[in-house]
């Protein structure tokens, strides 16, 4: 241990300093570094072998950040040795970048899909309420843009902790399913419970009751029930479909709400380790829970969209067979516009380390039929999109 320590040296890597990281010179013996710097480290410098990095320099905008992060690299053989040190917010940050680039990538992959070209390619990237997708500049061709749920799921994916929070949202999905009456399939356990005919109304009302977590931008309650209010105007989202969800698994926790039996949900806690006081996960809504409000003959439908949309993928990732459900883009595109439907997930608290007794979690998503009409959601959009008006066929 003390020949290894001896052998590290402290190096300034910035514009000013002549500190350099000569690796050609000691390829022999090889080089250990503490290397502390600030604008070469921010453009991306390679450090080779890096292991533990302290990650405090933060950014505003979303592509000087990853820039930044560049140098977190590792090797094969190594992972498990690497740490990285960093700040709650410049998580979150972080977190938000890679869903906006998420989001991106499949937009982008489907204009492919539909043999679109760059012309006529109209370029979207989430908005964050701090955050900028890069300086003002760079931007000269990019407005910010309101967009809508159109087609869209919102779910929640981060909770919080506290009891009295859990209890009040529980009390206020409890409160109105006993206002919705008996489901219609009353005492089938395995898949949920399911509502039919619930109005715009009682949509909005159920909102203004359950409180989402004020980091959840796009599951904020207040957002969605404007833009329910803002559709049921236009003549959509007027009918509505609720599921309970239960789970059907052997080891499910059981549990009650209004004296109807149902069995948990698991979703694991991500990160392993997240802030005190919040559980957050990486999905709430299974895939196949959005096919409940659909009719036989809807669901061959949007089976056939998801098939064809495979067979139009280029991308060699993709899986050898075929699908045999529908994907979500495809069921929210055949779904009448007329129907909403409202997904509530009851979380086993034991997966956000919450002790057994305390009551379910309960996590909501909202499954939007395509719309022509809608406009809501601020995003940053390049001078393609805002000259094709935003209707584009990645939406």
């Amino acid at each position: 241990m003390k020949e290894v320590a001896l052998s590290i040296h402290v190096r300034t890597i910035n514009g000013s300093a002549g500190d350099i990281l000569d690796y050609e010179e000691n390829k022999l013996t090889g080089l250990n570094v503490i290397g502390i710097g600030g604008d070469k480290l921010s453009r991306g410098l390679t450090l080779e072998g890096l292991s533990v990095s302290y990650f405090l320099r933060a950014s505003r905008m979303y592509d000087t950040l990853m820039q930044m992060g560049r140098w977190f690299g590792f090797r094969d053989g190594y992972l498990d040795v690497c740490r990285l040190y960093t700040a709650a917010e410049l998580l979150e940050w972080f977190t938000h970048i890679a869903a906006a680039s998420e989001e991106l990538q499949r937009e982008f992959q489907h204009r492919v899909n539909v043999g679109g070209t760059p012309k006529d390619y109209g370029l979207r990237v989430r908005s964050h309420p701090v955050m900028l997708v890069t300086s003002a500049v760079k931007m000269r061709n990019g407005t910010n843009m309101q967009l809508s749920f159109s087609g869209d799921v919102s779910e929640t994916i981060i909770f919080n902790s506290d009891a009295r929070w859990i209890a009040q949202n529980f009390i206020a999905v409890t409160n109105w399913l006993t206002s919705l009456g008996s489901p219609e399939n009353d005492g089938q356990k395995t898949g949920g419970y399911t509502w039919k005919g619930v109005g715009a109304e009682q949509v909005v009302a159920f909102l203004s009751s359950y409180r989402s977590h004020e980091d959840a931008v796009r599951a904020d309650t207040g957002l969605l029930s404007r833009y329910v209010r803002a559709q049921r105007e236009n003549g959509e989202l007027c009918d509505w479909t609720v599921r309970l969800v239960s789970s059907g698994r052997t080891d499910a926790t059981q549990s009650e709400i209004n004296g109807i039996s149902i069995g948990l949900v698991a979703r694991a806690q991500y990160p392993k380790e997240p802030r005190p006081g919040r559980y957050t996960i990486r999905r709430l809504v299974s895939p196949s829970d959005e096919m409940v409000d659909l009719t036989a003959d809807q669901r061959k439908q949007a089976l056939s969209v998801t098939v064809n949309d495979w067979e139009q993928n280029k991308d060699a990732r993709k899986s050898e067979n075929p699908p045999e459900v529908p994907g979500g883009r495809q069921i929210r595109l055949i779904r009448p516009k007329s129907n909403g439907l409202i997904l509530i997930y009851p979380l086993d608290p034991k997966q956000a380390g919450i002790s057994e007794t305390s009551q379910p979690i309960m996590g909501i998503a909202i499954s939007f039929p395509r719309s022509d009409t809608a406009r809501e959601i601020t995003y940053a959009v390049n001078n393609v999109f805002t000259r094709r008006g935003g209707d584009d066929d990645s939406l």
